[in-house]
């Protein structure tokens, strides 16, 4: 019986009810630590999310050709806020450290995003960040090498932004057994 209920296709959703799936916090998906008014969540990105950013018309193969390219990796959201704001309103309130703190953020964040297994410590391949502008929250599109683990940690250190060290666990069943996006292509 074990073995006939993994031989059974994943369950689809479209592309809304995914991202509340992921978001749903008791699903492992998504992450959130709070330290001295930072609130920060590290979300997880379905391989078919990048892809579909990738593609906006085509066929079904060259959708799950990207899919599988796309698929040796692991795709996470950092979203961060500063007392419910976005870090760069936050930081204006102090316009000497302002300049430092962005570009910490934009060249030097990656070097302190790791991921940690029980046999290894691996840097993030890369960490976009997406200037917020004083709109809604700051986040980064943070990308490791997809680990051969059942668990591993995100640990973040944020001591230049004002956060510290926060490290994140998750468990790679939570990831793979997670709903696929339904996709609509030719």
């Amino acid at each position: 019986m074990l073995s006939f209920s993994s031989c059974r296709p994943k369950a689809e959703l479209g592309e809304s009810d995914l991202f509340r799936f992921i978001r749903e916090e008791s699903h492992g998906l998504m992450k959130t630590k709070e330290q001295e008014g930072f609130r920060l969540a590290m979300v997880w990105n379905p391989n078919e999310f990048i892809a579909r950013q990738q593609i906006t018309k085509g066929t079904r193969r060259e959708f799950d050709s990207l899919k599988e390219h796309f698929s040796k990796y692991l795709y996470f959201s950092l979203e961060m806020t500063k007392d419910g704001k976005d870090l760069e309103t936050s930081f204006a309130a102090d316009p000497g450290s302002f300049a430092d703190k962005i570009s910490f953020l934009s060249s030097e964040f990656s070097q302190n995003i790791h991921l940690i297994t029980k046999r290894d410590t691996t840097c993030a391949l890369e960490c976009i960040y997406t200037r917020s502008y004083g709109i809604g929250l700051s986040q980064c599109l943070v990308v490791f090498e997809k680990p051969n683990t059942k668990w591993f940690e995100i640990e973040v250190k944020g001591y230049p932004l004002g956060f510290g060290k926060q490290v994140f666990e998750f468990n790679q069943t939570d990831i793979t057994n997670a709903p696929r996006l339904k996709t609509k292509y030719l």
